[in-house]
């Protein structure tokens, strides 16, 4: 089902049920362009400890992970005590798949999740990301029934997926957003989902990840993607409390980074709206 949803559709109970709001508009289309052509910069930052750890050492990109409007919207499915645990930009050429799965690091213990997938070039529905609704409030994770039933992760077909979430749930079904470049869809992590890059040109997402501040994050080794799954007890990923008060002792705080790490060039209509 493609979907094309009213910003005003944006509510704590609508995301609770399905795991999935948007799109909302974020960047215009200058915007989107500046933000590309920063990630197209040679000489950005280094993303610390990880590769979503962009947010922590590059002020551009803090600065855009930070924005009211995503903020506001964080906030209200969230709660007041924030953190950004990370960003990393997207690519996909054409062809491009990204097999279905929950985001191995919102799968520990406890806590609340969303992210935000924002459209920055040549984003449209037949790039957007594919959702199962109502997954995300599944006792069991998508790897872990593939493991557990001996499922080819790799030649399961989309009615293939949901014909095993329907044994959990008959109720579920697949909804593919509308989105274009500038908008961004929020989603809980634990939603099954996938991509498919079915255009003919390379497209790039940025992806924002945020989580309450009594979440457990930490690092995959992305060397084990299936289950079980295996987490690094060093380093811990680098967290930013972006709202309210961080909880010692379950995660690693991290200062945002100093305007200094930001290249060089100004991007004078990306300060606006914070």
């Amino acid at each position: 089902m493609w979907l094309r949803k009213r910003e005003s559709a944006i509510t704590v109970e609508r995301f609770a049920a399905s795991g999935l709001i948007g799109p909302v508009r974020i960047f215009d289309k200058r915007e989107c362009r500046e933000i590309e052509t920063y990630f197209n910069k040679a000489l950005r930052p280094t993303p610390l400890d990880w590769p979503k750890g962009h947010a922590a050492s590059d002020y551009f990109i803090y600065r855009l992970a930070t924005r009211r409007s995503i903020i506001d919207i964080v906030s209200k499915l969230l709660g007041e005590d924030i953190i950004l645990w990370g960003a990393s930009l997207i690519e996909k050429k054409p062809g491009g798949r990204h097999q279905w799965h929950v985001d191995i690091e919102c799968t520990q213990g406890t806590g609340l999740f969303a992210s935000a997938w924002i459209g920055i070039s040549y984003c449209s529905r037949r790039t957007a990301p594919t959702f199962l609704i109502g997954s995300h409030r599944f006792d069991e994770i998508i790897q872990k029934m593939e493991y557990d039933r001996h499922l080819d992760r790799k030649s399961m077909t989309d009615r293939d997926i949901v014909n095993l979430a329907r044994t959990v749930d008959p109720g579920v079904y697949l909804e593919t957003p509308y989105i274009v470049d500038g908008e961004a869809v929020f989603f809980d992590g634990r939603i099954w989902h996938a991509s498919f890059n079915a255009g003919r040109k390379h497209q790039k997402a940025l992806l924002l990840q945020y989580a309450s501040a009594d979440s457990v994050v930490r690092i995959p080794d992305l060397k084990q993607r299936d289950w079980p799954f295996i987490f690094k007890d060093d380093p811990l990923p680098p967290v930013i409390s972006i709202r309210g008060r961080p909880v010692s002792g379950i995660n690693r705080i991290v200062s945002a980074p100093s305007p200094d790490t930001m290249y060089s060039e100004t991007y004078y209509g990306l300060q606006q709206n914070y």
